[in-house]
């Protein structure tokens, strides 16, 4: 099997008035089952405008697990949400650096649901697509893996 994903990053920001293990079960409904036990997710800490407390929530993935993690993504998100990331493709697709990027709501992810969201308040994943440096074939390994999914399901 050729790797289409070479690494995933999902993380989100948790500010001080929100309960982070509650933010960290927004974060886990983007791992498969299976990756959950043994993802390692950083707590970065910063501060905000106001010295406000923040701590980013960071867990990565490489190789086959990215893939794994990417194809989970993937099924997690309805027919209409994925016609509108292919659709905006050329809004998410870095073609110098063959990164994809996807932001979720934190809310709706929490309440179990992976609905594409650009505002503030997000989920945000970093994919890295394997030597893919224009849209057409980004959007054609991006086809093959929620078609893949769609084939488990």
């Amino acid at each position: 099997m050729v790797l289409r994903i070479s690494d995933i990053e999902i993380s989100t920001i948790c500010h001080a008035t929100e309960d982070i293990e509650k933010v960290k079960t927004a974060l886990m409904k983007f791992i498969p089952q299976e990756l959950r036990t043994n993802a390692r997710v950083e707590h970065l800490q910063a501060k905000g405008y106001y010295k406000n407390p923040i701590t980013r929530l960071v867990v990565r993935f490489r190789g086959k697990e990215a893939e794994k993690v990417a194809k989970y993504i993937f099924s997690l998100i309805d027919s209409s949400e994925r016609t509108i990331l292919l659709t905006t493709l050329d809004n998410r697709f870095d073609t110098r650096a063959s990164k994809l990027y996807i932001r979720f709501s934190k809310q709706d992810a929490y309440l179990g649901s992976a609905v594409l969201f650009d505002g503030d308040d997000v989920i945000r994943v970093v994919m890295t697509l394997c030597r893919i440096k224009n849209f057409e074939d980004a959007r054609k390994v991006l086809k093959e893996l929620m078609e893949a999914e769609e084939r488990i399901k």
